[in-house]
Parts: structure tokens; C-alpha cells; sequence
């Protein structure tokens, strides 16, 4: 559930599963990270949301949200297993946090990276983060299968965290200017996802399915491809337009 405080998510408890058998110097598939510092990054969110929901109900919410050079440092400084306890233990006082506030309030909405967001989304937003960054760990198994094919996830990215900053890096290419562009990514049994930019402005939206998709394949090849991954084997996503539109889609969704 997005608001379930009781327990940790199955995507966190995968993820540490996976660091722990992960050596911290690695490369990962998340560009410029290894794993120390993807894991850092990620402990690092937890703590940063925990931080404006405790402001937030002291009566003084935070009016920016931290960059990630801000607030990763002290975490990537830290042994290999003391960032796996300040992981769990950040994850656990996230949801710690939420509990109290959302027995005060069924609906809180906070300010988080200069947009007004509904904490009960937090706890999907680092699922979504783990189920991913476990991906960029160790890649496609039955675990990410499972993980990265919930329509609830897919749902998450275009609801919650919407096309800026999804199209961030994108956009800062020039990959939003030219002529219109208008594409329908489609993933089996799940809404189709609408992915738009008119001069430099973009939009993502989940639509029903229609007409035919410049790309398709299974869900969790297409959340991949929605963060800027890959999903191997790389034939599990099909084009059915031009190479054109396929080079702008690609790097529209570069990642953030």
C-alpha cells in the first residue's frame, strides 16, 4: 500500500540483499555511480524526506529539498557496513516519521524539490528508487522481473515524480525543440505511457491503449527505459516508428 508505515517494503529489504553481496567499488548501471555511492544516494532520500516530515510537523517546513551533493556526503564517507545500517535505520525512521504525521493528518501535503507532493506518496517514491537502483546493481533476474513490472511503480513516475524531472537531462540536450513530438510507449496488461514535447515543454501521461505505439514491450522493460535503462536482452522492446522519433524518445528519457 502507498501509505503501509508497519513494515519495509520488499523493494528495500531486495535492495540491501543485493548490496550486501555487491563489492562498494563496483560500477553500477546508474551513470557515475558505484555501488557505495549509489547506496549512499539512496540512504541519503530517505533521510532528506524524514527531514521535512519532522519540520513539517514541528510547524517550520522546509522551503528547498537538499541536492543530492548536499545531502549524500556524509553517507559516502561511511564503511561498507555502516552504510547498510544507516540505510535500514534511515528507512526505518521514514517510515516512523510518516506514521505520526499521517495519524495527525490522512493527507499531508509537503513542499519537496520546489512542487507541493502528498507524503503518502513517499513510501512508493523510495520503492520505486530501490526496485530500480537494485536493477542498476545486478541487473535483470526474477527478483527485478517481479519488482520493476507493478503498474503501481509505473504509475508512481508519471503521478508523482512527472516529466520534470524525468526529462530533465533530456531537455537540457535539446532534445525537446524541434518539431512536435507526440509517442506512445505500451507495456502489456498496463496503460499506455503518452510522452509529449512542444517546444521544449514536456508532458508524460498514462492513457488507455490506442492505435499502434512507437514502442512496446513488458512492463518492466519499459519502466527501464522510462528511468534511461536498458533491459537485456535489449529485444524485449520493439520500435514501430522511426529512427528519428526513436533518438528523440531515447533521449528524452536519459534519466535525471
Amino acid at each position: 500500500m502507498t501509505n503501509d508505515t508497519g513494515q519495509q517494503p520488499l523493494e528495500a529489504a531486495e535492495f540491501l540483499t543485493a548490496l550486501d553481496s555487491s563489492l562498494p567499488n563496483a560500477l553500477t548501471a546508474c551513470p557515475g555511480r558505484t555501488v557505495h555511492t549509489l547506496a549512499a544516494h539512496v540512504t541519503g532520500t530517505y533521510y532528506e524526506i524524514t527531514r521535512h516530515v519532522d519540520n513539517y510537523m514541528a510547524g517550520t517546513p522546509l522551503q528547498r529539498t537538499r541536492t543530492f551533493d548536499e545531502r549524500e556526503p556524509e553517507f559516502r564517507v561511511l564503511s561498507a557496513p555502516d552504510l547498510m545500517r544507516a540505510f535500514e535505520e534511515g528507512e526505518r525512521r521514514m517510515r516512523a516519521s510518516l506514521a505520526e504525521l499521517f495519524d495527525k493528518e490522512p493527507d499531508p501535503v509537503l513542499l519537496w524539490t520546489k512542487r507541493q507532493a502528498h507524503a503518502t506518496s513517499f513510501i512508493k517514491h523510495q520503492r520505486d528508487e530501490c526496485a530500480v537502483h537494485r536493477w542498476d546493481l545486478v541487473g535483470g533476474d526474477e527478483i527485478s522481473e517481479k519488482l520493476l513490472s507493478q503498474e503501481e511503480l509505473f504509475m508512481h513516475v508519471v503521478n508523482f515524480i512527472g516529466p520534470l524531472p524525468m526529462t530533465a537531462r533530456g531537455i537540457a540536450t535539446g532534445a525537446g525543440f524541434g518539431a512536435p513530438l507526440q509517442a506512445r510507449i505500451r507495456a502489456t496488461g498496463q496503460p499506455d505511457l503518452l510522452v509529449t514535447v512542444n517546444r521544449g515543454q514536456p508532458s508524460i501521461a498514462a492513457v488507455e491503449p490506442a492505435g499502434e505505439a512507437l514502442i512496446e514491450g513488458d512492463p518492466a522493460a519499459r519502466l527501464l527505459f522510462m528511468w534511461g535503462r536498458r533491459a537485456t536482452p535489449f529485444g524485449r522492446l520493439l520500435c514501430h516508428g522511426t529512427a528519428e522519433e526513436l533518438s528523440r524518445v531515447q533521449w528524452l528519457l536519459s534519466g535525471y
